[in-house]
């Protein structure tokens, strides 16, 4: 956990110098405050992005259980696998 934070930090302090290089380029007096809203934009674009990416996740496990799901259960004993079953639950 801590150090996927710290991956996290590194990601948008790297995002954040590369924003600021740039804007500094084109208004190096206004920069700084430039590259924040910049920066603050991208963040939520990432942050975005991450929450579809769950999303699409969590969506993809709520489908019905697989064929090679139900064979695994029926070989791990489940005699009576429900119609409805999950791949989550499975």
């Amino acid at each position: 956990m801590e150090e996927r934070i710290e991956e996290r930090i590194e990601l948008y302090c790297r995002i954040y110098e590369q924003i600021l290089q740039r804007v500094s380029k084109a208004n190096p007096e206004n920069a700084k405050e430039v590259a924040l809203e910049i920066f603050d934009e991208v963040a939520k674009d990432l942050r975005k992005e991450q929450a579809i990416k769950q999303s699409d996740e969590n969506n993809r496990m709520e489908k019905p259980a697989t064929k090679r799901q139900r064979e695994a259960l029926h070989k791990f004993g489940v005699n009576k696998v429900p119609e409805n079953l999950s791949m989550r639950e499975a």
